[in-house]
């Protein structure tokens, strides 16, 4: 895992290895383990190394190949690598280093972008032909790696692994990109794969790769699920069968470290079936299972992780973060997340990589992904009984909701089908209301558009939406922020490409059934994990108790920004509706909880990136 950074002159001018160097400068949490820059004619290329495979001095990058045509600066891992290293020694290919860095080089030298299809892995990459001037970058299919660039046709093409590389904290030359913030503080949206909140600034999007020739940049998909997959309708216990094994050798190819390697553990099913199968593979190269608790609330899960963490034989380490400690790290983890973000919870993951840290784990396996693959989350349920609805299939729909309703209880169920049947009013009707109103912004921002999004027509669309824009880019954002600001490495095995595909080509009864969420991945962990995690039907996942944060130290950080001078000249939001609705909840008024996170998030990060000085965003 590391950081890459660099620029291409286009307007013929020499290039600025200088501020390269201070991109990287701003990149060194991502690669605390060494530091390397090229330059060749318009081209300078940086990194930031972490090492995790081959820590010796020759895995330094960035990395040419032996006739010194080619340079690769590699953020991320190929799993796979050593049997690609195989493959491409017997065609004639010698190697002089132990690291995925050299094998990806070779492969792209040997078959340029068909490479790509062959690896397994989370990369990000700049890959640069001195004699053709070209440079090649992609992102691996999830983007679980980022790369953020600025094009400026005619002048530069500079890109980085942060947007604070391109966009420093405290130097106010940030801009935001009023419909991306306007979409978060109305809907509670963040951007697309493809934008970012700065304006003028993108994102290589994830399974996309770009080219830089002759000035002008190029780009394209490199692969994407099926349109229609053909689903394949084979008994349950032969689909997870099917299932654990390739979730067996998803964690195999994770596995490979020369660093020592741990597992995050929430207590649900997911990271319980990676911390399983990692010390069933790992043996005692697993340190240590790490997890967030806490005590008495009700999003607790040390019971569930304790019986995980004897039954694979993993020490339990844990921390439990608090409001005041989320408030004094707020500053750290707004540089570090560099958008906006939704609500406290992804406080518990920093305070895991913090712990994991502490104990001197490099890298950690976790379960992320697999919510998103195989139908985790309770609107699934929704989107489900909506396509059964729309195709006329109501016996189905009763027994479905029955079911449901038999685990979850009736008004559980009556929920979620009422906010399906809301969410898909007539086109007429979505039309009419345009943007949802937005009291608590102001002047010409509040009189900006923020249309409702598409809703999905099935479950089939629905987890198609999660994976790619909905939830998926955003969790693993947090995921690979937090995991860098203390210099660790994520590995994420229900991501697995392999995986994935699998999932898609399922049908619906094999995901959700008879109440239960992730059928198969249910089934095929039979064994595996303790049955009463197994069988949960609860989901909870790394939260906080975020309401009684709110309603303590961070309800009054909220109240000391609305007062600040900064909030009320800024012109974007309504200082009045912010205090009023702040007054509301603290009286014991659960609903303005979602808006006063997005105002505390969005205002902390304007200060922090579109401010100037030391004390912006005070």
């Amino acid at each position: 895992m590391c950081g890459i950074a660099g620029r291409v002159a286009l307007d013929g001018g020499p290039p600025d290895q200088a501020d390269v160097g201070r991109m990287l400068s701003r990149l060194s949490h991502r690669g605390p383990d060494g530091e390397g820059i090229e330059t060749d004619g318009p081209l300078v290329l940086g990194h930031r190394r972490l090492a995790v495979i081959d820590p010796t001095p020759a895995g330094r990058q960035p990395m040419a190949d032996a006739a010194g045509r080619y340079l690769l600066a590699l953020n991320g891992e190929i799993y796979n690598y050593l049997e690609l290293r195989e493959e491409l020694a017997a065609r004639g290919d010698r190697f002089r280093t132990a690291t995925d860095t050299e094998v990806l080089l070779a492969a792209l030298v040997r078959w340029g972008e068909e490479a790509l299809p062959r690896l397994n892995g989370m990369f990000a990459f700049a890959f640069w032909d001195r004699a053709a001037r070209t440079l090649l970058a992609a992102r691996d299919r999830f983007g679980e790696k980022p790369f953020f660039y600025r094009f400026e046709p005619g002048r530069e093409f500079r890109f980085a692994s942060e947007l604070k590389a391109l966009v420093p904290p405290g130097s106010g030359a940030g801009r935001a990109d009023d419909a991306v913030l306007r979409r978060f503080l109305v809907l509670g949206a963040a951007g697309t794969t493809a934008e970012t909140f700065f304006e003028g600034i993108r994102q290589l999007p994830p399974a996309h790769l770009l080219t830089i020739r002759d000035g002008r940049l190029a780009m394209r998909r490199w692969w994407a699920l099926p349109d229609r997959p053909e689903i394949v309708r084979a008994p349950l216990a032969e689909s997870a069968g099917r299932l654990r094994d390739l979730l067996v050798d998803s964690v195999r190819l994770r596995l490979r470290s020369d660093v020592p390697v741990g597992t995050s553990l929430s207590g649900g099913i997911d990271s319980s079936a990676v911390v399983a199968l990692t010390a069933r593979l790992a043996g005692g190269a697993s340190r240590a299972a790490f997890s967030a608790c806490f005590p008495g609330t009700p999003v607790d899960e040390t019971r569930y992780a304790d019986l995980v963490a004897t039954a694979a034989g993993v020490e339990a380490r844990r921390v439990t973060p608090t409001a005041e400690g989320f408030v004094a790290d707020l500053p750290r983890l707004v540089a570090s997340q560099e958008e906006p973000f939704g609500g406290p919870s992804i406080h518990a993951q920093w305070k895991v990589m913090e712990l994991a840290a502490d104990a001197g784990v490099t890298v950690l396996l976790d379960g992320q992904g697999a919510d998103e693959v195989f139908a985790g989350y309770p609107f699934f349920f929704g989107d489900l009984w909506w396509s059964l609805l729309r195709r006329g299939r109501f016996l189905r729909l009763r027994r479905e909701q029955a079911a449901h309703a038999a685990v979850h209880g009736r008004a559980a169920s009556r929920a979620i089908f009422r906010g399906a049947l809301r969410s898909r009013r007539p086109g007429w009707v979505a039309a009419l209301r345009g943007s949802p109103p937005a009291p608590w912004l102001a002047g010409d921002f509040a009189r900006g558009r923020a249309p409702f999004p598409p809703r999905p027509r099935d479950l089939r669309e629905s987890l198609l939406q999660s994976r790619d824009a909905r939830m998926l880019p955003h969790l693993l954002r947090h995921a690979d922020r937090n995991s860098m600001a203390f210099s660790r490495e994520v590995r994420l095995p229900f991501l697995d490409h392999r995986i994935v595909e699998f999932a898609d080509a399922l049908p619906d009864p094999a995901l959700l059934s008879g109440g239960a969420t992730k059928v198969v991945l249910r089934e095929a962990l039979r064994g595996v994990i303790p049955e009463e995690v197994r069988i949960r039907t609860d989901k909870i996942g790394f939260a906080v108790p975020s309401s009684a944060w709110l309603r303590g130290a961070a309800g009054e950080l909220l109240a000391d920004l609305i007062a600040s001078r900064a909030f009320r000249e800024r012109g974007l939001f309504d200082p009045s509706y912010g205090e009023a609705a702040l007054r509301r909840f603290r009286s014991g008024d659960d609903r303005p909880e979602p808006i006063l996170w997005r105002l505390l998030s969005a205002e902390l990060w304007l200060g922090t990136f579109c401010d100037a000085g030391p004390t912006a965003g005070t």
